[in-house]
């Protein structure tokens, strides 16, 4: 898994830590690995409060949560692309304590000067407000579950985000901009990749629209 530099603190000596209104025990918080660390904290574009832990993920069970399940399962490494998502305009749609956030990681091939779009893909997170005593064997103290999972959607039903989509997702940090771009000028058949809060190219059919708790 991808190293990533944002972690919460290292080592605490004060009995709690209040992150953005998340109260986190200091024992957690110690441990930078702990699985009920909350990785950042932030709001959706309705002031809606959201957030991501370490978490855990079983890869021979395919069960879990948090930034492990993104990062082994859906091959997305940056919380800035989950940031992204979360500040579409429309605040995201609710199904009881879930709420989905959607943008659209969109692909551009680039020949001689050349550009079309050639892939269109949803890019989910899902924020579970539940509030738990523990979730996957991770303890949570009655606390509420955060970001659950995050994942591309395809007409292959797949789940897990081609490359490229993580890095259009992990360019520039204006997260209420509408869209943001990011390239790869090694050959002479250029890539970028664009995420927008609307599809640049045409979607595939059979893409399936549920709405996942896990």
């Amino acid at each position: 898994m991808q190293k990533r530099s944002v972690r919460l603190m290292s080592a605490i000596g004060a009995a709690t830590v209040v992150l953005a209104g998340v109260v986190v025990p200091a024992a957690a918080a110690s441990a930078a690995t702990a699985s009920n660390v909350i990785l950042d904290s932030w709001e959706d574009a309705k002031g809606r409060q959201v957030f991501v832990r370490e978490g855990t993920y079983d890869a021979t069970s395919g069960k879990g949560f948090g930034m492990q399940k993104i990062c082994v399962r859906h091959n997305l490494h940056k919380i800035s692309s989950l940031k992204f998502v979360v500040a579409n305009p429309n605040g995201g749609e609710a199904e009881g304590l879930h709420r989905k956030y959607e943008a659209w990681a969109n692909r551009q091939e680039c020949v001689n000067g050349k550009c079309k779009y050639t892939d269109s893909i949803p890019v989910r997170v899902i924020m579970n407000n539940e509030e738990r005593s523990d979730y996957y064997g991770v303890q949570l103290r009655g606390q509420k579950i955060g970001i659950s999972t995050a994942y591309c959607l395809s007409d292959s039903k797949a789940k897990d985000c081609p490359s490229w989509v993580d890095k259009a997702l992990a360019a520039p940090t204006d997260f209420g901009a509408r869209s943001r771009t990011s390239s790869d000028a090694s050959s002479t058949a250029q890539e970028r990749a664009t995420l927008t809060y609307e599809p640049l190219a045409a979607v595939p059919s059979g893409i399936d629209e549920s709405f996942p708790t896990d």
